[in-house]
């Protein structure tokens, strides 16, 4: 299995032939074979490279490999398996499996569940939203049935949270990709209430984690949740993530200023837990 290391710029992509680097899979990760040189675009600028298909020059991983530099760089080989299929379309990376839980695609039969879960005003309280009604339920339904996967900056990953045993839908999480160039993701989670306090999203929010870091290549995750979320704050505490920052009063919401607590992990940290 062979990729091309390949240069763009933020003017145009960069795509001629003899400025690309080939790699190769080994040992579970693409490695480059012949110690790439920096290649400027045609303006003398290169802002980074993506790895491409050495046959098609497709893109192989889409903006999740594009790398700062060409030199010394390695590419988790899992997020070749994410990158579009033969037909364009990129690959789904639900459902998956826990103990007690199922994360999956959302389909048409979600409706009354989500709609159930997010008109609650409990769910929605430290939410920037009020509770859904019923058409906005079936737009966000629209919208989580189409993101299964990170194809490129800006998408995310929504899976409707499944008890294995019951097979009855308890939360919504999502993974987005916040930044390529700095390999940023997000995570958040929603419950419903009965299901709270049972380690579900603690149990949820981990494979979200490790989708992140393990599927996709992330090297940094954050989390955010108003001041004021208690709950929330210590479930990313359990994850392992760090609490970075407290913003007081930073925002304007549903009338009143609040705060927000930010947290995040590396693939490092990850990778040591």
């Amino acid at each position: 299995m062979k990729f091309l290391i390949q240069p763009y710029s933020d003017s145009a992509p960069v795509t001629e032939p003899g400025e690309a680097v080939t790699v190769r899979v080994r040992d579970g990760e693409v490695v480059t074979t012949s110690g790439a040189e920096r290649t400027d675009a045609e303006d003398g600028h290169v802002t980074g490279y993506y790895v491409v298909d050495r046959d098609t020059r497709q893109d192989a991983v889409v903006a999740a490999a594009r790398l700062p530099e060409a030199r010394s760089h390695r590419v988790d080989v899992r997020a070749l398996e994410s990158a579009p299929d033969a037909d364009g379309a990129p690959s789904s990376s639900l459902p998956v499996e826990t103990e007690r839980l199922t994360l999956r695609a959302f389909d048409e039969n979600d409706l009354d569940a989500l709609h159930d879960l997010h008109a609650r005003p409990e769910v929605a309280r430290y939410m920037y939203w009020e509770p859904w009604g019923r058409g906005r339920a079936v737009e966000a339904l629209g919208r989580r049935m189409q993101s299964t996967t990170l194809a490129r900056e800006g998408d995310s990953v929504r899976a409707a949270v499944v008890r294995r045993d019951t097979g009855v839908l308890i939360g919504d999480v999502h993974l987005q990709w916040v930044s390529a160039e700095h390999s940023r993701g997000e995570i958040g989670f929603s419950f419903h209430p009965d299901a709270q306090g049972r380690g579900y999203a603690a149990e949820a929010a981990t494979e979200m984690l490790r989708l992140g870091f393990e599927t996709f290549g992330l090297r940094r995750i954050i989390g955010r949740c108003d001041d004021a979320n208690t709950a929330s704050a210590r479930l990313m505490e359990r994850l392992g993530m760090r609490r970075e920052s407290n913003f007081v009063e930073n925002e304007f919401v549903k009338g009143v200023w609040t705060g927000e607590a930010d947290f995040a992990m590396l693939a490092e940290e990850w990778k040591a837990g």
